[in-house]
């Protein structure tokens, strides 16, 4: 049975993986007035380049927002998250088997 593994809450864009991972959900968090946008691209590197697979955007009255996944997201290259709002920040959970 996989478990899924938290990022810890980050409030900056980064890295979450140099190598292949499953992303096992996202949860975005506001700081209750300004909305959050969270983007995760298949990148090895700190860039906006590679391909995007998901992306959220949540009013800040809702305080959080994401998702846990039913099925893992596979990222092929890595993952790089781009966090972007006033006060918004994020923890990401990777699916391990």
């Amino acid at each position: 049975m996989p478990i899924q593994i938290p990022s810890g809450q980050k409030t900056t864009s980064f890295l979450f993986k140099a190598e292949s991972c499953l992303l096992g959900g996202i949860l975005v968090l506001t700081d209750g007035t300004n909305a959050a946008t969270v983007t995760v691209y298949d990148d090895n590197q700190e860039r906006t380049t590679g391909k995007k697979v998901w992306q959220n955007t949540d009013a800040g009255t809702s305080y959080y927002g994401g998702g846990f996944f039913v099925a893992p997201i596979l990222c092929r290259n890595g993952a790089y998250v781009v966090i972007s709002g006033t006060g918004a920040s994020c923890i990401v959970y990777e699916w391990v088997l």
